[in-house]
């Protein structure tokens, strides 16, 4: 299994690098500097092995902007990967996940096609106010659900806001919306 997480937005060729030498027990240590050549070499592999690869936090790669799908500068490459992997033959499964989706997966996708996708949603309210009560927060009813709504039951968030609320206010809600960090979409 290889797993390549896109947290922290790496360059194509480091990714192929790091999952070709995973792939290769180590046994190659130099690829060729074109990313298609790059990207056919990984695919070799991908069709040898049968094996899980897992490309976390993607939506890094991608413009936040009004033009939803597309590529930060640099990062274009990526949008080949995702469509030689779509459209190629191999015997393992690429996870992608992302909160926006590619263009190339949006144009790759069906149900009686080898491109998936599946959305998630958030938890409900009642499993988010438990997250934050599990974390030590205090706060109304009306507090908690706001809280998990703004975050839009998303648990890692969840998590993240309630350790500095828990730190910065002394696990009390109210005195966080109160605080001036907050600030609600409604201005």
């Amino acid at each position: 299994m290889a797993i390549a997480a896109a947290r922290h937005a790496p360059f194509l060729q480091d990714k192929v690098t790091e999952c070709i030498k995973i792939l290769s027990h180590q046994q190659i240590t130099t690829l060729p500097a074109d990313p298609h050549e790059q990207i056919t070499c990984l695919i070799e592999y991908l069709r040898k092995s049968r094996c899980l690869l897992i490309l976390d936090n993607f939506d890094t790669l991608l413009q936040h902007g009004e033009q939803t799908g597309y590529y930060r500068e640099g990062y274009e490459p990526y949008g080949e990967l995702l469509w030689r992997l779509g459209e190629t033959q191999h015997q393992s499964c690429v996870l992608l996940t992302s909160r926006e989706k590619p263009a190339e997966i949006a144009a790759l996708e069906g149900d009686g096609l080898p491109v998936r996708t599946m959305a998630l949603s958030g938890l409900e309210v009642t499993a988010g106010q438990t997250i934050l009560t599990l974390k030590g927060l205090s706060g109304s009813e009306h507090e908690t659900r706001q809280l998990v709504e703004c975050y839009r039951g998303n648990p890692l968030a969840l998590k993240i806001a309630a350790t500095s609320i828990r730190d910065l206010h002394e696990g009390n809600i109210a005195r966080f919306f109160t605080s001036g960090i907050y600030r609600t979409n409604k201005s």
